[in-house]
């Protein structure tokens, strides 16, 4: 039996026994539960994530942290919906009619499995989201499945605008329980960050800084055309004055947004003074290419990664402001990002650009994700044309 049917089968009985239990309950018991439910775990997302900005046992941890938020609202829901069917077992018990009792328990079982399913896609969220004990049994599930196609997009909006409050500030690629794929690939060659167009590359490499959230967000981008610079649209949301270093030394020159698009997670900087040549575009890359990430990780000076495209992806996962619908065209690649690679090039060996950086895996610290040139081309033509100043949102935590 796999990992995977065993969860099933789990799955399938626990609805089963927690339908049983509402079918004595009741409708009205139920649906007071559901909203206790609702309510104590909504509370619970709303309010924890601040005082666990301020406080917690796994500071520097994101998956105890989000462990510590799911439990949590885990247990808020759970008080909720016990008040709810304590209320509701008082109203059931003025029924005096057989038949309406029976109606009652009916739609009090169907009202549990709406229940029951929406605490499984919570916590198989909650796994995929950043607790790996069982990630392949949790893709492979049926069940899960099932449920993760009916679920409102409410539901993955409130979980994915509370994990990006918890995470390490970069967005999420997939949404629900849609598996992290991981495709295995060769380590990258050695020697690939030593060809004369990688070393050239460094002209057209920037740092991007500015304050957002009472600090300082720093980031990477690249030259795309005279004045013009890519970054991620989280590395420059809810800054209104971002600035830029060619190699991350010398003069920092003062920038403005002229594009911005959150669901891609692409913005681009018209910086007027800046006089740096545009990085040239490469081919699409495919598996077991040989890559390299240029940036600044940790906001620390200029570094070269070596790496190796993993796979082509098209991944559905969420915007920076919870919103799903979103499907990215990316790479996956076997190399260490980290923050402050967010919106820097990812160049072929001979110094081309090819994507731009703008997420790492939750759980594995050897894959980062990147944006194809087709996938920000849309806006980086649209910033090319503009001169306007365009909003940025609020801050990415």
């Amino acid at each position: 039996m796999t990992s995977a049917l065993a969860l099933d089968l789990v799955l399938v009985l626990a609805l089963a026994l927690y339908a049983a239990g509402m079918y004595r309950a009741g409708l009205v018991a139920g649906a007071l539960a559901l909203v206790g439910l609702l309510g104590g775990g909504l509370l619970a997302l709303w309010g924890l994530p601040p005082l666990l900005d301020r406080w917690s046992p796994a500071d520097g941890d994101p998956a105890a942290r989000i462990a510590l938020l799911v439990g949590g609202a885990a247990v808020a829901a759970l008080l909720g919906q016990q008040l709810g069917a304590a209320i509701g077992a008082r109203w059931r018990s003025r029924l005096e009619s057989r038949s309406a009792r029976v109606t009652d328990s009916l739609l009090g079982a169907a009202g549990a499995l709406v229940v029951g399913a929406g605490l499984v896609w919570l916590a198989a969220s909650a796994v995929v989201g950043g607790l790996s004990s069982t990630p392949q049994a949790v893709s492979d599930s049926r069940v899960l499945q099932g449920i993760d196609r009916v679920m409102p997009a409410s539901a993955d909006r409130a979980v994915a605008g509370a994990y990006r409050s918890l995470d390490s500030g970069l967005p999420r690629v997939f949404a629900g329980v849609a598996p992290e794929e991981i495709r295995p690939v060769e380590a990258p060659a050695e020697g690939v960050t030593q060809g004369r167009g990688i070393e050239a590359a460094v002209q057209s490499v920037v740092r991007v800084a500015g304050g957002a959230c009472g600090r300082t967000q720093t980031g990477s981008g690249w030259v795309a055309a005279d004045q013009r610079v890519v970054t991620n649209a989280h590395v420059v949301a809810g800054v209104d004055r971002p600035r830029v270093q060619v190699g991350g030394t010398g003069r920092s020159y003062a920038a403005t947004t002229v594009a911005f698009d959150p669901r891609r997670d692409v913005a681009v900087l018209a910086v007027p003074d800046l006089e740096a040549p545009a990085l040239p575009t490469g081919e699409r890359q495919a598996h077991g290419d040989d890559v390299v990430v240029a940036g600044f990780p940790l906001g620390g000076p200029y570094d070269l990664e070596a790496g190796r495209v993993r796979d082509v992806l098209q991944a559905r996962g969420a915007g920076l402001d919870g919103s799903l619908g979103v499907t990215r065209d990316i790479y996956s690649i076997h190399a260490r990002v980290q923050q402050g690679n967010s919106g820097g090039p990812l160049l072929s060996p001979t110094g081309q650009v090819v994507g731009t950086v703008f997420a790492k895996s939750p759980t594995d610290e050897r894959t980062g994700y990147v944006l194809t040139l087709e996938e920000t081309r849309p806006v980086v033509e649209d910033g090319l044309r503009a001169s306007a100043e365009v909003g940025t949102g609020e801050c990415v935590r």
